[in-house]
């Protein structure tokens, strides 16, 4: 009997290995719809119900397996997205100013209205604490006010 179960234990390693094939090779190519997974379980892997799937996969291992498909997907859409990079640099090149702007923030990390940062810490942070305390007692007549009794 332990035969026949090690033998059941193959046919389904086996059948797991085939749909996991079959659900990976479905997503990641990029000509595919995003389908929702009771979908998936009845339109590519031929389950009649949705829940089918998942006497094989847990949903993490079906989480696992869309991760992977989706890296699958990006490796065959780089050579589109070189194009579009292409085309959006021949568009900059040519004097679009919007398509430079992005060109200019897409590889040069770029924002606009982007205001420069100063760190101010330490000696500085003291100092800019020290003139604003000046200012605001050389406008209101010191702080007397703060240290009254009441």
């Amino acid at each position: 009997m332990s035969d026949r179960l090690t033998n059941n234990e193959q046919k389904r390693a086996l059948l797991k290995s085939k749909k996991k094939e079959i659900l990976l090779a479905y997503l990641a190519d990029p000509g595919n719809e995003i389908l929702p997974r009771y979908r998936l379980a009845t339109e590519v892997l031929k389950y009649r119900q949705g829940a089918g799937m998942y006497r094989l996969f847990s949903p993490s291992e079906l989480s696992e397996i869309e991760r992977e498909a989706l890296d699958l997907r990006r490796q065959r859409y780089a050579a589109d997205l070189a194009r579009v990079d292409r085309g959006l640099l021949d568009r900059a090149i040519s004097g679009d100013p919007a398509a430079a702007k992005l060109c200019f923030q897409r590889y040069e990390g770029w924002e606009p209205g982007e205001k420069k940062r100063i760190d101010v810490t330490g000696e500085i942070r003291a100092q800019v604490i020290r003139e604003i305390l000046d200012e605001i007692a050389a406008s209101h007549g010191g702080f007397e006010d703060l240290f009254r009794a009441r």
